[in-house]
């Protein structure tokens, strides 16, 4: 059972936990799923937009988002292959989390570049950025197990976020 000592510390802290049902076991699965999907829906929807504002073509900008998907089917097996073979699931996770959102940023100067850096750096920022979210599904069922049917209350946190 998770310690109450932080109660007293905090008690305003212990009301809101205990109001939104929070198990703190499993804050830090919470914590991740939202903010990952907090990260891509500031950077999703304005993809296209800043693509456009960096000088790139309609048919440029249809051609990287046809591609993403393909990288998709080659990123995703690769880290999973990876975080398998090491048994390194959770520091994979911390890693990709960390350099995708940093490879996203990277994108900001790069306006008025011209395609090649643009793409260069979209491209490798997909490359650690789609594999999250199924080592990130992966790293919560193994938290969870035996109790897997906890999932849906973990991965809420993403929708919130």
């Amino acid at each position: 059972a998770p310690s109450r000592a932080a109660g007293a510390k905090y008690p305003m802290l212990e009301k809101a936990m205990d109001r939104l049902s929070v198990n703190r076991d499993y804050a830090l699965i919470k914590v991740l799923y939202f903010f990952h999907y907090a990260t891509i829906s500031f950077f999703v929807p304005y993809l296209s937009i800043y693509l456009r504002e960096a000088g790139l073509s309609d048919f440029q900008i249809g051609m990287l988002y046809a591609i993403r998907p393909m990288l998709s089917m080659i990123s995703m097996p690769f880290w999973g292959y990876i975080a398998d073979k090491h048994q390194k699931h959770k520091h994979i996770l911390m890693a990709l989390m960390a350099i995708a959102p940093l490879l996203r940023v990277c994108l900001l100067p790069l306006s008025g570049q011209g395609l090649w850096p643009v793409t260069l750096c979209l491209l490798l920022s997909d490359f650690f950025g789609n594999p999250i979210e199924p080592i990130l599904d992966s790293t919560c069922l193994d938290a969870l197990s035996p109790d897997t049917k906890l999932y849906g209350k973990q991965r809420l946190w993403g929708a919130i976020g």
